[in-house]
């Protein structure tokens, strides 16, 4: 393991991606081997194979939360990178139910937000305003938590929208 933290920490990744891997294949309960592999895996850009690692580690119960915010941060990161702004943005969430002070999880939620497609939009319903462009000012927990409302209310809004679409796509294809 102290073979693989020296390799990555002269960026030599792809020689700490191989120790850390082994590390891990001797004790598969090492939580920090698995990290620093998935980090490894993350900076030489193999996005899709370390989010699955990062995941595995969320299910982690005995992780300190701090521990656990990070990941889920790290996860979140990933997804934006995908440019899956819907996952992204659920691991931001959990990582700041877990540190709500963290302004770099704060910025990157506000950013992943304001990736979002906006929802489509019906004549008869009133629009759902966007929330509002990020700033680099850090978020109070007041607004934070206001924040999130607004996104469980908007998602509650286009599931029933999308719900409504399917009913209506069901009752015009019977076949009776």
């Amino acid at each position: 393991m102290l073979q693989g933290i020296k390799a990555y920490r002269s960026n030599q990744l792809n020689k700490a991606e191989q120790l850390f891997e082994k590390a891990y294949q001797l004790s598969d309960t090492s939580t920090t081997a698995l990290y620093n592999l998935a980090n490894s895996k993350y900076q030489q850009g193999k996005i899709t194979e370390a989010l699955p690692l990062y995941q595995q580690l969320t299910k982690n119960a005995q992780l300190p939360k701090a521990h656990m915010a990070t990941i889920q941060y790290n996860v979140g990161v990933a997804m934006a990178k995908l440019r899956q702004w819907q996952e992204a943005i659920e691991a931001f969430k959990q990582s700041l139910r877990l540190q709500p002070n963290d302004i770099e999880a704060q910025q990157n939620l506000q950013m992943a937000i304001h990736h979002l497609p906006p929802p489509p939009k019906k004549q008869n319903r009133t629009a759902v305003s966007p929330p509002p462009p990020p700033d680099n000012a850090p978020l109070t927990k007041q607004q934070l938590e206001k924040q999130l409302q607004q996104l469980a209310q908007q998602e509650k809004q286009l599931q029933k929208q999308l719900q409504q679409q399917k009913t209506k796509q069901m009752g015009t294809n019977k076949d009776w």
